[in-house]
């Protein structure tokens, strides 16, 4: 069985389309404002307010990357463990949940910025 990058099943090719669309979306609309954003964004929600919620603007993108990584590794994951149809769709969408959770936060911080 030969692994590629993009899936062929349709069970999990279009869930990874969503997942992409999202991240795609949210690095198009960071690329458009990112002359607007300030030097330090609020990024660490779940630290209390003022100086310790700030990063670096650049750090924006780390929760994009990072769902993109597991996008692509429950993708992996999914075709090598075609025998398990219901596992197969579980970390497709989980993939794309999290994409799509994460673009919602790109957006939430430039919106809330900007």
């Amino acid at each position: 069985m030969k692994l590629r990058l993009i899936p062929q099943e349709l069970s999990v090719k279009k869930p990874f389309f969503w997942g992409l669309a999202s991240i795609s979306s949210a690095l198009l609309f960071l690329a458009i404002f990112w002359q607007k954003l300030p030097p330090q964004v609020p990024l660490y929600f779940s630290k209390p307010r003022g100086e310790a919620q700030l990063a670096p603007t650049i750090f924006i993108f780390l929760p994009l990357l990072i769902s993109l990584l597991l996008l692509f590794t429950n993708s992996w994951l999914a075709q090598t463990l075609s025998v398990y149809p219901l596992l197969k769709r579980i970390l497709a969408l989980s993939g794309t949940v999290v994409c799509i959770l994460s673009a919602l936060t790109a957006f939430r911080i430039l919106f809330l910025v900007i």
